[in-house]
């Protein structure tokens, strides 16, 4: 198959060169093509995390949106949501409009075919102060560490 032709030479290419960036995208494409659904979750996982240790935002970004799809398929639609508004909102600080509403849309037509799925317990929250209550609503929104603080 074509993808996996594809995918064999850029493994070779990143044995010759081994950087972040070809370990995030061997990663990413593997993840794309992989029908064990773990071990896809696995290799995305492993593309975003290169991507962002090496700062590349879009890159990382574009890695995001197929955790989500691969949490999707391994039944954690709550986290694929909150991976791929992620995305959605890099996507929306770099100005990649039309990958943000790509990102946007695959959340829509995810929930659209999980929508009878029962959603999380909601965490108890008497005893919380007004500000822990606050910061328990921006962490559950998927607010970053810098935005809560």
């Amino acid at each position: 198959d074509e993808a996996k032709r594809h995918l064999k030479w850029i493994a070779s290419e990143a044995e010759i060169v081994p950087t972040r960036w070809s370990r995030g995208i061997l990663a990413r494409g593997s993840a794309q093509i992989e029908d064990d659904a773990s071990i896809a979750l696995e290799l995305a996982q492993h593309s975003v995390a290169a991507f962002d240790a090496g700062g590349a935002l879009f890159e990382a970004a574009r890695s995001r949106i197929v955790l989500a799809e691969a949490l999707e398929r391994s039944g954690r639609s709550w986290e694929a949501q909150r991976v791929r508004l992620t995305a959605a909102r890099t996507f929306d600080a770099i100005g990649a409009t039309p990958w943000r509403n790509r990102a946007e849309a695959f959340g829509q037509a995810a929930h659209a075919v999980s929508n009878t799925q029962v959603p999380p317990p909601t965490p108890r929250l008497e005893g919380l102060t007004p500000q822990e209550r606050e910061i328990a609503r921006c962490i559950a929104s998927g607010d970053s560490n810098k935005e809560v603080a």
